[in-house]
């Protein structure tokens, strides 16, 4: 996991009770459903964001860290994700927050 990610993370809301998953976005991405597959080292994970889902976008400029909100048109297959959030009905994990790192 990156740097990036774990600096995120101290600005999220610590839910009781959550999960977290980490991987890289594959196909199918989906913005009817707004959600997409996550391919984690246990196996690809239907994720769904829910109504209200936070996705931060972390990237660098010049100056360091670049934290700021982005919405599902941000989200691409092959970029680096935490997702937090409980395993759904269905067999998707509902995610809460999404962290993408973009840092490369």
């Amino acid at each position: 996991q990156s740097d990036g990610i774990n600096a995120a993370l101290s600005f999220l809301d610590d839910a009781v009770g959550e999960e977290a998953l980490s991987g890289k976005i594959v196909e199918p991405l989906d913005p009817n459903n707004r959600s997409f597959n996550l391919a984690t080292d246990s196996g690809d994970v239907c994720v769904q964001l829910a109504d209200k889902a936070k996705i931060v976008l972390i990237s660098q400029d010049g100056d360091g860290s670049v934290i700021e909100e982005g919405d599902f048109s941000d989200l691409a297959p092959g970029q680096s994700v935490a997702v937090f959030g409980y395993a759904g009905v269905g067999g998707c994990f509902q995610a809460n927050e999404v962290v993408v790192d973009l840092t490369g």
